[in-house]
């Protein structure tokens, strides 16, 4: 019995589907992870660029101690904030809208299904002692895509 063992080279079939199976498991679990932060590194850019504009604003606002006027597009921000922002094929539009009580809109394109047309939001808050707080949230956007801060 022990010489038989000797001779035996390689693995099993039940050894070999044991494997194949973790490594499924293992696929199942990392491919949605690795297309969500795929999503997210590509909606990054306009996540920039509202930051940009978000710290625009709040210094117009410790300034004037009021509100910019509207701005419907890339260039009249450029033009009312002195900031140098350009749109890329990830950004179909950009707005800083007083009509809903301010809020930097962002409006995505040639991402994915999941988040083209659909927008992400950053609305201010003022404290008492007169700074400026910002709240991320999305129009049609899902969850996982919005930022944290």
């Amino acid at each position: 019995m022990l010489s038989r063992m000797k001779n035996r080279k390689g693995f099993t079939l039940i050894e070999l589907m044991v494997v194949v199976a973790i490594i499924g498991i293992l696929a199942a679990i990392a491919i949605p992870m690795y297309r969500t932060q795929q999503i997210k590194s590509k909606m990054t850019e306009g996540t920039r660029a509202v930051s940009t504009i978000a710290s625009a604003i709040g210094d117009y606002y410790q300034d004037e101690s009021n509100w910019p006027n509207a701005c419907g597009d890339v260039t009249e921000i450029d033009n009312t904030l002195g900031v140098g922002v350009s749109t890329s094929r990830y950004i179909s539009a950009m707005d800083w809208d007083t009509t809903v009580g301010g809020a930097i809109i962002v409006t995505y394109q040639g991402i994915d299904a999941d988040v083209d047309g659909n927008s992400l939001v950053l609305t201010p808050t003022t404290n008492a002692n007169g700074s400026v707080d910002w709240t991320w949230s999305g129009v049609g956007m899902a969850q996982k895509f919005i930022p944290k801060e």
